[in-house]
């Protein structure tokens, strides 16, 4: 009897509402600059595909929870990742891949914004 190992299981809790979009998306270094720096999400959808390629023969799975109210202001650019385009479109024209192994869970009191 083969065994199969138990797959890596990952949860990432974020409450959207408290980081301002630049926190969540991310930012130019300054005004005039070239130079991006990642927020919160494409840092975390880029960590989470480093798991993904780190094999060690395990099945990888995340889940990214949004906590909080739903609204416009941080939710417009999730759109692509969630219509089926599954790509993360940041404001410096990057786009970001949404791991494979990725499901967003959406924990709110309703969806109207």
């Amino acid at each position: 009897l083969v065994e199969e190992a138990a797959p890596r299981v990952d949860r990432f809790t974020v409450f959207p509402k408290s980081l301002s979009v630049q926190e969540l998306y991310g930012r130019y270094v300054t005004g005039g600059s070239t130079e991006w720096i990642d927020g919160y999400l494409p840092a975390l959808f880029r960590s989470i595909a480093r798991q993904e390629k780190a094999s060690d023969g395990r099945l990888s799975l995340s889940f990214t929870v949004f906590d909080g109210p739903f609204d416009g202001t941080w939710s417009e650019a999730l759109d692509s990742c969630l219509e089926g385009d599954l790509m993360l479109h940041l404001p410096h024209q990057e786009v970001v891949p949404a791991p494979a192994s990725n499901t967003f869970l959406f924990e709110v009191a309703n969806m109207s914004a």
